[in-house]
């Protein structure tokens, strides 16, 4: 095991065991910011990405905290620690791909986009990668990697193909975007979910659905 895992482990409460759910939160699509000439979006395509081809969420040398990155994280890590967490990420030279590699193999967390990345701002033939992911979603249990698997849709329709999987529960969120935040009608839900997991504030939801399912600490 590589020391920064070690480090994490010693330094935060990690769950053990923590294997059992697929655990897929499904965004919508990756950045298409750049800062300093570097693009937020993070491009990867190996083991469990390599049909995807970007990490949801996670931007590019943890370069800037957006506001999807630290709510996400809040969902991960509980609140108190997402921020602690960029830090510790930082401060040990860990890339977005190789930390997203440890929470799929510790603790099977997959972050993805229902699109791909768009060729520019115009582009409306942008890919899907929703087949991708159920076939992801199916192979794991029917491989029995998984006893069960959790799918947390962001800021769109739920997938009736993914509703009508066995031994799979779904939730449909708020987008943890700033836009959401500033929004009168949203900003109760935002808290709510991204900084209370409050499971009543989920909007649409399978009968056995928590969002405390997604947690990789205590």
């Amino acid at each position: 095991m590589k020391k920064w895992i070690d480090d994490f482990i010693e330094m935060f409460d990690v769950k053990k065991d923590n294997k059992k759910i697929l655990k897929v939160v499904i965004g919508q699509q990756p950045y298409m910011q750049k800062l300093g000439g570097v693009n937020f979006s993070v491009s990867y395509n190996k083991n469990v990405y390599k049909d995807i081809g970007n990490i949801a969420f996670f931007v590019s040398k943890w370069i800037k905290v957006q506001d999807s990155l630290e709510m996400v994280f809040n969902l991960l890590f509980g609140r108190e620690n997402s921020i602690k967490v960029i830090v510790f990420l930082k401060e040990h030279n860990v890339s977005p791909q190789e930390f997203a590699e440890y929470l799929y193999e510790e603790h099977r967390v997959f972050l993805v986009n229902r699109f791909g990345l768009k060729l520019s701002k115009n582009d409306k033939n942008r890919p899907q990668n929703l087949e991708k992911i159920i076939s992801k979603i199916k192979s794991e249990l029917i491989a029995k990697k998984v006893t069960s698997a959790s799918v947390l849709f962001i800021g769109d329709e739920t997938s009736k193909r993914i509703q009508s999987i066995e031994k799979c529960e779904w939730g449909l969120v708020v987008h943890p975007s700033g836009v959401n935040l500033n929004n009168s009608k949203q900003n109760r839900k935002y808290y709510q979910i991204w900084y209370e997991a409050d499971e009543n504030a989920v909007e649409k939801k399978s009968d056995n659905f928590k969002l405390q399912d997604f947690r990789v600490f205590n």
